[in-house]
């Protein structure tokens, strides 16, 4: 792994996202310039990360949404405005997944995967060079999949006993980095995060916090980083 570690002096869950976010910047400036291809999962980490990522040279990028829009219309908005300002600080191509995250069920689900576009675009998600995401826990206030998802709370409750403990672009894993499957993966239209690091994808982790412990430490022994 590669890997930055972050000093901070508060362990104020907004300061530590400030200062992993402000050290991101200098990671992610020095190690996007030779890929053409970026996959965006959207977390709260890695939106912060743009108040501080300057404008980078990088014609002919690929910033691919990797994941569909979650809950409510806001977030959804929220999740297209990360993946354009992205392209704008990259000086790359937006390609947006016009979907949510979770579809109410599987037929709807299922419908959204019959449209063409969905379908190049998952392709394209698949096919990224380098993946930026966030690692959610499995509580609200650490995981903005959750506070928005519009999930049922038995859903998370069940995900919770069998051990889950964080998810990355939907995947839920346990504290092993074993994936959990549960009846939201028949609901979830988003890139499998294991199927890109199986590809040799490179994927930069952005977390940090003593809340998000248990759920860094999974992605970490599941190899679902190559960075953090």
């Amino acid at each position: 792994y590669n890997s930055s570690v972050v000093r901070t002096y508060s362990d104020n869950s907004n300061g530590v996202i400030r200062a992993v976010a402000q050290a991101a910047r200098s990671y992610l400036k020095d190690s996007l310039e030779s890929y053409s291809g970026v996959g965006v999962a959207y977390g709260r980490t890695l939106h912060e990360v743009l108040e501080y990522l300057p404008r980078l040279d990088l014609n002919g990028m690929r910033v691919v949404q990797m994941m569909g829009g979650y809950g409510a219309r806001r977030w959804k908005t929220v999740a297209i405005e990360l993946v354009k300002e992205f392209a704008d600080r990259l000086r790359g191509e937006p390609i947006y997944l016009f979907a949510p995250a979770f579809a109410k069920n599987i037929e709807t689900r299922n419908a959204f995967l019959s449209e063409k576009e969905v379908q190049e675009v998952l392709q394209m998600a698949e096919e990224v060079d380098v993946a930026l995401v966030g690692i959610g826990g499995m509580r609200r206030e650490t995981s903005l999949l959750i506070e928005t998802g519009n999930f049922e709370a038995k859903e998370i409750e069940e995900l919770v006993k069998r051990g889950a403990v964080g998810a990355i672009c939907g995947t839920f894993f346990n504290r092993e980095g074993e994936v959990i499957h549960s009846g939201l993966d028949q609901k979830r239209i988003a890139v499998d995060v294991k199927s890109i690091r199986n590809r040799g994808s490179r994927v930069i982790g952005i977390a940090g916090g003593m809340e998000k412990k248990e759920a860094i430490l999974g992605a970490l022994r599941g190899r679902l980083l190559t960075d953090l």
